[in-house]
């Protein structure tokens, strides 16, 4: 498989015929010991064990791996008629002690206005360390807002939640998800 697809890639490549592997010769008194081993208890405790490891790793793969570049000359990824993109975007708690708990005190807030100050008169929703959020667009002019570890962003996310749009502040998004998001996400329209 991986060669066809790699003289796809390369068609300045002669092609030759890969060579023919002959089959296993496995004997039926094999195949009948291995069939009975795996449709056995064992055996489908074993294939749980494996689907379950694999799914667990993909899906750490997926949300731990580092943000891949985007793709050269694509710039922003928007809807011709609405003009807003679509992204998720993983919350981003710097507080350590915060990044596990739901707790009333590790939540970050979503806003309303993103030129209004970040302070709870301002404040339209809860969010916690890794929540997925719908985004939409970005701005990066409005209210700069400083981190627990005093980073400073005046980046803006707004989001779909819960049937409204409300805004993200950039610094509660990892630092390089941000850049990928600053990229791929198209500026909000005015």
């Amino acid at each position: 498989m991986y060669r066809a697809l790699w003289e796809a890639a390369d068609r300045s490549r002669p092609e030759e015929p890969a060579p023919a592997a002959p089959p296993p010769n496995l004997s039926p008194t094999w195949r009948r010991r291995l069939l009975k081993r795996l449709s056995g208890p064992w055996g489908f405790a074993a294939a749980g064990t494996a689907i379950g490891l694999t799914a667990g790793l993909t899906l750490f793969g997926l949300q731990h791996s580092p943000a891949a570049p985007p793709a050269q000359g694509v710039t922003e990824a928007k809807d011709a008629k609405t003009g807003y993109g679509d992204a998720g975007v993983l919350v981003h708690n710097v507080e350590e002690k915060c990044q596990k708990p739901r707790t009333h005190e590790c939540a970050l807030h979503l806003a309303w206005d993103p030129y209004r100050p970040y302070t709870t008169p301002n404040s339209a929703d809860r969010v916690w360390h890794q929540d997925l959020l719908h985004a939409r667009c970005r701005i990066a002019d409005g209210v700069t807002v400083t981190d627990e570890e005093e980073k400073h962003s005046s980046i803006w996310i707004q989001v779909a939640r819960k049937g409204q749009h409300l805004w993200l502040p950039g610094i509660r998004v990892d630092p390089d998800r941000l850049v990928q998001l600053s990229t791929v996400l198209p500026r909000c329209p005015t």
